[in-house]
């Protein structure tokens, strides 16, 4: 297959394209030799912005559930069953514990950080894959804008890259199988293609069950049906592929045959999995979703999602059909996207993995027609010139901000911000032909300051610190005796966490009133029965908890 080269040769009247062009055509040379080192240091402040105060903010919502079963696996020394609260956990299996648990392994410590820290290196992976496969497939300049504007999606960004939770991990092993599929049949490297999009999914099955065996399925048919070599389905490669998967799940499972019983687990799996589909969700809820699902979406992936701007063509097929890697992109997107939309309970981090996709097609279109459709360029100049003033009032007015008076140093910072804010609206005035790097960068900027004040923030005054603060005044009651949660008490998981951590034991479940033990009890539990409160507190779900003994 050839290489496309050549993205668009329009007129030189241009804003950002300009910046490909060479006599009136798409070089990637010309765009290497400018503009490398802005490139660069994109990509180094975007790094750093991704872990600089990564650790800070106590564990956060279902966080506390992902480092708790890794913690509990630890303790119990037996990494093939995951448990919670001393119980069988059968919604997940074990995978993205095992990461946590080898950060854990990294770092020394059971740290905030090296719990997270393999979410923002999923990402980046990502980005690292989506820039490969858009340099070969596409070109160099379209490699570039195509991973940065993923990289600073709103949603990822400011959100799902700082957390220990599973799903960036997990749409990491999904693209990842989509790309080997691509490229490998791309290369005719047969047996390679199989194999390596089977592992893939094989560890996606072990990260969140049977979701993967749906994107495998559809993904595989759909894309050997297109190509009209369904016949490739039936060979001995594909059929090692099947085989290498069965291995590694049913390894897995056999495994954990013998500690328990694989049926639970594996109708727990699914239970899970077909909770948020019509299978299990009111019919009724359906319209609403399919109707919010894009809208949902597009808010999500901003700014990318902006260049929907340029995809909006009469030609629209026949400019997808013109690439291979963005035909692709288009079928793959169509194909799983469906299962999603029709799921009145899918939330966006369930397709985070088709993000890449959904950016290349975008920035495909915009780089194809940003020079011949001028009104809707301005158009998208004057929105992120809007947004690039607003961030700058934003920054005036964080010294006003009374909640962010105890940020340190919060004056320099918003003076900084200000500063570089400003710095950059002018670059967007003066510079047309780099308009969407400056926007870019004001993103990473504002990263930044997130990192500086809203995670400074949580780190003093949240729902979270109270309940670690609260931890660590139960440990140094209870020190280390046991305690236990009494009967099906559902105290904050958060507090949990850190109380496992600095005992260096499991907190299981008990339902027998021992006397000599400490329990940790929703009030509602203990009813008449004496006993003696240690301390007490009101979670973040209004529910009376306290450490109590029995009399």
């Amino acid at each position: 297959m050839k290489r496309n080269t050549q993205t668009h040769t329009e007129s030189p009247d241009s804003d950002e394209s300009g910046i490909f062009e060479k006599d009136k055509e798409v070089t990637e040379s010309s765009f290497s030799q400018q503009y490398v080192w802005v490139v660069g240091i994109a990509f180094l402040l975007l790094v750093c912005s991704l872990f600089l105060n990564l650790g800070v903010q106590p564990i956060y919502l279902e966080e506390s559930r992902r480092t708790l079963i890794s913690l509990e696996m630890l303790f119990n020394e037996n990494l093939v069953v995951p448990t919670q609260f001393g119980e069988f956990y059968y919604k997940k299996p074990p995978l993205w514990n095992w990461a946590i648990i080898a950060a854990y392994k990294i770092f020394g410590n059971y740290s905030e950080f090296a719990s997270r820290f393999f979410t923002p290196v999923s990402f980046l992976l990502m980005g690292a894959v989506l820039f490969f496969v858009g340099n070969k497939y596409v070109n160099f300049p379209f490699g570039i804008y195509s991973t940065l504007l993923f990289l600073v999606t709103g949603e990822l960004l400011f959100y799902f890259s700082m957390l220990a939770e599973i799903d960036l991990f997990y749409s990491l092993l999904t693209f990842g199988s989509f790309i080997t599929l691509f490229h490998f049949y791309q290369t005719k490297r047969y047996h390679i293609l199989f194999l390596s999009t089977y592992v893939l999914s094989a560890l996606g099955t072990l990260t969140k069950g049977f979701p993967t065996v749906v994107f495998l399925g559809i993904s595989l048919f759909l894309f050997f049906l297109y190509n009209k070599d369904w016949k490739r389905l039936f060979t001995v490669s594909h059929f090692w592929g099947i085989a290498v998967y069965s291995i590694i799940v049913g390894g897995y499972f056999y495994v954990y045959g013998q500690y328990n019983n694989v049926q639970d687990f594996l109708t727990g799996l699914w239970l899970e999995s077909s909770e948020r589909t019509l299978l299990r969700k009111d019919a009724l809820s359906l319209p609403t979703h399919i109707f919010l699902y894009p809208f949902q979406t597009f808010v999500s992936m901003l700014p990318a999602s902006l260049l929907i701007l340029f995809a909006w063509q009469k030609n629209f097929v026949t400019e997808i059909r013109k690439n291979k890697y963005i035909e692709f992109c288009f079928f793959i997107l169509v194909g799983n996207v469906v299962v999603y939309w029709l799921s009145p309970g899918t939330k966006q981090r369930y397709t985070y993995m088709l993000y890449p996709v959904i950016i290349s097609i975008l920035t495909y279109f915009y780089l194809r027609f940003s020079n011949s459709q001028i009104r809707r360029m301005k158009a998208l100049h004057v929105i992120f010139y809007i947004a690039l003033v607003l961030l700058i009032v934003i920054y005036i007015s964080l010294t006003f901000i009374p909640q962010l008076q105890v940020v340190p140093h919060i004056v320099v910072i918003s003076a900084i911000s200000v500063l570089l804010g400003f710095a950059l609206l002018v670059v967007f005035i003066k510079k047309r032909h780099i308009r969407l790097f400056v926007v870019i960068f004001s993103i990473i900027l504002m990263r930044f300051v997130f990192d500086f004040t809203v995670l400074q923030i949580r780190a003093m005054n949240s729902e979270q610190k109270v309940a670690k603060d609260g931890a660590e005044r139960i440990t140094a009651i209870v020190k280390n005796e046991p305690l236990y949660l009494y009967k099906d008490s559902s105290c904050s998981r958060t507090m949990v966490f850190y109380i496992v951590r600095e005992q260096k034991a499991i907190m299981s479940r008990n339902h027998v009133k021992n006397p000599s033990n400490f329990f940790l009890t929703e009030g509602k539990y203990i009813n008449n029965e004496p006993h003696k409160i240690f301390y007490q507190f009101t979670d973040k779900n209004n529910r009376h908890c306290m450490l109590i003994k029995f009399m």
